[in-house]
């Protein structure tokens, strides 16, 4: 009987020892581990959206220093060209011309046009050799120019009104004389402050003439300006406007005391001014004289 509780005995500790030696497996709380993983979850959802916004970050501001780099482009607005309208027939000068009283180099020069100038065509002579035109200074002014120093840029030359024009101011002469002139005054001119006269000589008598003496008196001061020459040559400021060797019966001339100037303004200034034309070169042969008082 003692035997078999011994035994009992024994075998009860051996099972609570072999109890002991178990591993021993732990209880997990569901909540508390659905919670974790959700947790888990946003962490790495957040840590996306921090580097989507970084990567953003980084972008715009490449962007930016980029842009900065680049040099910024202005745009320029330029009015528009506006081009005039040609009313009528109009044409444009080839070469430098003379314009002039009448159609023909015996008439009065009246201006000179430039190369590329424009005028309106408002006749033609009978010949249709020279065209009547119009050009603005001051104010209208009409002159006769050359056709084939010319070229149309606006409507038909041919086509304007052809005008019989003022008789040439050429006096008709019975000479009593083998020599003679008359003067008519022209105007002052200037090249860069020093002033000359501009003087029409037509020859009225039966002798060519072949140089020429211009004396001005300035009337008010008393100054004198004499100068000589071979040819018969006249200015526009500070261009030769015509020149000739000679002046040949009935011919007319322009001349100028352009070499031997006044240093100053002739403007309202009382002037005489005395031409000697020669039949020879150097103020030599046979001469005469003519004489005008003027007041520009």
């Amino acid at each position: 009987m003692i035997s078999k509780k011994v035994i009992w005995v024994v075998l009860g500790f051996f099972i609570l020892a072999v109890a002991a030696c178990t591993t021993t497996v732990p209880t997990v709380d569901t909540d508390t581990f659905n919670t974790l993983v959700a947790q888990n979850v946003q962490l790495t959802q957040l840590a996306g959206t921090l580097t989507a916004v970084s990567n953003q970050v980084v972008e715009q501001s490449t962007t930016a220093a980029v842009e900065a780099a680049l040099p910024t482009a202005t745009a320029t607005i330029m009015p528009p060209t506006l081009t005039p309208t040609l009313n009528g027939v109009w044409v444009s000068f080839n070469t430098n011309a003379n314009c002039r009283f009448g159609p023909g180099t015996s008439y009065y020069l009246i201006k000179t046009f430039n190369t590329g100038d424009q005028a309106q065509v408002v006749g033609q002579s009978t010949d249709g050799q020279y065209l009547y035109v119009k050009y603005i200074d001051t104010s209208a002014h009409y002159c006769w120019v050359p056709l084939n120093l010319v070229t149309a840029v606006n409507g038909d030359v041919s086509s304007v009104a052809k005008i019989t024009p003022y008789p040439t101011n050429t006096p008709t002469i019975t000479p009593t004389s083998a020599a003679s002139i008359s003067l008519s005054f022209n105007g002052i001119s200037n090249c860069g402050g020093n002033y000359y006269v501009r003087v029409l000589v037509t020859n009225t008598g039966y002798l060519t003439w072949k140089s020429i003496r211009i004396k001005v008196v300035d009337n008010d001061t008393g100054d004198k300006m004499i100068e000589t020459s071979d040819l018969f040559t006249s200015y526009e400021g500070c261009a030769v406007d015509q020149q000739q060797s000679d002046l040949t019966e009935g011919e007319p001339g322009m001349v100028s005391n352009y070499s031997v100037p006044f240093p100053y303004d002739l403007d309202n200034e009382s002037l005489t001014i005395t031409v000697t034309v020669y039949s020879k070169d150097g103020q030599a042969g046979e001469s005469v004289s003519a004489t005008i008082t003027v007041k520009p």
